[in-house]
């Protein structure tokens, strides 16, 4: 069985150049990003080490895992629009599929983010509830050559939080309350570094 391992470890290391000559690419993605209104977010960063395959010169695919820190909603007033905000890390494990022409290319990052922390203040001290974590997709458009990108993209996380619908009324106590659980829609600005 060791030798086995030994001979298939072997095998690994000397295709890893074979591989380098047919455009296998490993790199750094840094995003930020930022709520598209309502309960979306109010900022996110993240850090992603990305590896990525090209083959017949225009078709791209891949996997990543980051960090990812942000701002996501906690709870959002249909009234008034008022949102309270939580601080949360989370770790985004994703696929990614493209294509790129020249210059340019669109990709599409699909994956799962578990949060992995999470506090949030209120009147009832610290909360450590996760709100900003499970299923994500971000298309992105991006411009660069093989080695460092610029793009620009939507990230659509899923998010759950409390809805509330306050009445306009005089006593601001009273309304209904539900727990949503959404895609929240964040644009994303990227920058893309290939080695």
């Amino acid at each position: 069985m060791k030798k086995h391992i030994v001979i298939l470890a072997v095998s690994l290391l000397l295709a890893v150049p074979s591989f380098a000559q047919n455009k296998l690419a490993m790199g750094i993605d840094q995003h930020i990003g930022i709520g598209l209104g309502g309960a979306s977010p109010m900022v996110f960063g993240n850090t992603s080490f990305v590896i990525q395959y090209t083959f017949a010169n225009y078709f791209q695919v891949g996997a990543g895992a980051g960090l990812r820190y942000g701002a996501p909603t906690v709870s959002y007033d249909l009234g008034t629009k008022s949102k309270h905000r939580a601080f949360e890390l989370d770790v985004p494990i994703f696929l990614r599929a493209g294509v790129k022409f020249s210059i340019v290319s669109l990709k599409v990052d699909v994956g799962y983010a578990p949060g992995i922390f999470a506090w949030t203040f209120g009147k009832g001290g610290v909360s450590r509830e996760l709100h900003y974590n499970g299923f994500f997709f971000e298309p992105h458009l991006d411009l660069g050559g093989d080695r460092n990108a610029v793009g620009v993209g939507v990230l659509f996380q899923n998010c759950s939080y409390t809805e509330t619908q306050s009445n306009s009324g005089t006593d601001s106590a009273s309304g209904t309350s539900n727990n949503v659980n959404r895609l929240l829609p964040a644009l994303t600005l990227r920058y893309s570094r290939y080695f």
